[in-house]
């Protein structure tokens, strides 16, 4: 694989230069009273030199002082080796295409000629042109590089943020079992069957990055099928969807701190539904969760809830960025919640 690209960038090199050279030779051409091969046959032997040194300039002194922030000692050796090539060019033409080619216009011709300043300026532009090529690759790789390393920035923090949620739900649903445990235990046995669910989602599915949409509203289904099991009236909880849920992906455990603290903060004394968590998409995508609860005049909810709401903030900020909405409303009585995403849907 790597000796079949070094000739592919072997290769695009190449007929870069060749290229290059054609159309520096038609340029000529166009300003001259002479041909195209006229220029091709008598040119050449400054690209042998010039582009050697093109290459000097990029692939050595670049890395060794530009990329190190020696710009001084980058300017001196470069004004060093771009004379030094416009030299070993002029003493090419001079001692052997001259000497070749025209002898007769040796004696005419002066070492320190007006074709000696013109080399500076091929010279300059064949070697500003790779420099803005390797300028460029350089400034695309970094700019990979750094898309890069905040994927792996992204993806450290949500596995942060998945590690401090599974154990905060464990922790109350293994509350929530105790409790049960001394009032009637065919239920705690049940909800420990649903546990069992619930952990396996948590364990295997919850590692995605994405995960179906439906299988995360049967996630809540099973989690209030667990909640239900404490609370004597199962009307006090309402569960509702609408819409199509199919083909739709959701990040996973994305909802389940707004729907834990619905429950853990909620009054058990109101008006029925106690619960109300409501689930729409719309528009094919636009997903919208909805929830409210009575509040038991709890004075530590603040503190104790906001490492949740805190995590569901960060984790929409990091994997929606601007395509979600979220408000939370706080009154004497009531807590209500409404969460809207632009949702990815599967081809």
């Amino acid at each position: 694989m790597n000796a079949g690209f070094t000739v592919r960038k072997f290769s695009i090199h190449l007929f870069s230069w060749i290229g290059l050279y054609l159309l520096f030779c038609t340029i000529n051409t166009i300003n001259s009273n002479y041909g195209i091969l006229f220029w091709m046959n008598n040119t050449y032997y400054s690209y042998i030199v010039s582009i050697p040194t093109a290459y000097l300039v990029v692939y050595y002194l670049f890395p060794r002082f530009l990329y190190q922030k020696k710009i001084l000692l980058f300017l001196l050796f470069l004004i060093v080796v771009i004379v030094a090539a416009v030299l070993i060019t002029r003493v090419v033409y001079f001692h052997i295409v001259l000497p070749v080619k025209w002898p007769d216009a040796l004696e005419n011709t002066t070492f320190w000629g007006f074709s000696y300043i013109t080399g500076f300026s091929s010279q300059f532009v064949i070697t500003g042109l790779l420099a803005f090529v390797g300028l460029t690759r350089k400034w695309m790789a970094e700019q990979k590089e750094k898309s890069r390393l905040e994927k792996e920035k992204l993806s450290d923090e949500l596995k942060l943020i998945k590690s401090q949620l599974s154990p905060h739900f464990l922790f109350n649903t293994l509350n929530n079992i105790d409790s049960l445990i001394y009032q009637d235990q065919k239920k705690a046995s049940g909800a420990v069957v649903k546990l069992s669910e619930l952990l396996r989602y948590v364990l295997y599915d919850a590692s995605q990055e994405q995960v179906m949409l439906k299988n995360e509203i049967d996630f809540i289904s099973n989690l209030l099928a667990l909640q239900r099991l404490r609370i004597e009236n199962n009307d006090d909880i309402v569960f509702t969807v609408d819409g199509k849920i199919d083909n739709i992906k959701i990040a996973p455990m994305l909802l389940i701190p707004l729907i834990e603290n619905m429950f853990k903060h909620g009054s058990q004394i109101g008006k029925s539904p106690l619960f109300e968590i409501a689930v729409r998409v719309s528009d094919e995508k636009v997903f919208h969760l909805f929830c409210k609860n009575y509040l038991r005049g709890d004075k530590n909810m603040d503190s104790r809830s906001g490492i949740g709401f805190k995590n569901v903030r960060k984790q929409l900020e990091l994997l929606y960025k601007d395509r979600y909405s979220f408000e939370i409303t706080k009154t004497e009585k009531e807590f209500i919640v409404d969460l809207s995403i632009e949702l990815d849907v599967m081809g």
